[in-house]
């Protein structure tokens, strides 16, 4: 329900047409991201349902499943809503923290990197899991990328689009 507004760089809430068009095409706890060039602008859309599951069955509707984490980073994630939650909000306080003590923003691949990290260690577990997409501008390359982060660690970076969840 929210996209990033690159003239303010902040997440913004879609007009409810727009999201109503949307809801059309996705169904059950799906997760897209699409990356887009008009003329030399670049960038991705990063959407979701805002459905989430107790594993059997849909019991939330609404939910905000797509996070900021950094200036032109954004995770969104399909699954348990509760860890990605709590990932979110320990990702956003290391990115912090690394711009902060550093004096610069940690590169694209050290995000999806921390990421992954994050995700084999701490939330993989088969009661708590949830799967994250990470996207990101990356102002070395001078486009966005998108990232799918496995349970296990791993990542891989997609061409042109990614969808996840059950509805994906």
């Amino acid at each position: 329900r929210k996209e990033l507004d690159h003239s303010t760089e902040q997440l913004r809430t879609l007009p409810e047409e727009a999201w109503r068009t949307f809801r059309e095409f996705i169904s059950h706890t799906t997760i897209l991201a699409l990356l887009f060039r008009d003329g030399s602008t670049t960038g991705a859309v990063v959407a979701s349902d805002g459905l989430t599951s107790d594993g059997q069955g849909k019991y939330r509707v609404n939910t905000d499943k797509i996070d900021q984490l950094a200036k032109h980073s954004v995770m969104a994630s399909c699954g348990y809503a509760s860890p990605s939650m709590v990932a979110a909000g320990i990702l956003r306080a290391y990115f912090r923290i690394f711009r902060l003590d550093r004096k610069m923003e940690m590169s694209v691949k050290g995000r999806v990197r921390q990421v992954a990290s994050l995700v084999a260690h701490y939330f993989s577990w088969e009661d708590y899991y949830f799967l994250p997409l990470f996207v990101a501008y990356d102002h070395e390359l001078h486009r966005a990328r998108i990232f799918n982060v496995w349970m296990g660690g791993g990542y891989d970076e997609r061409e042109d689009y990614y969808a996840n969840g059950s509805g994906g």
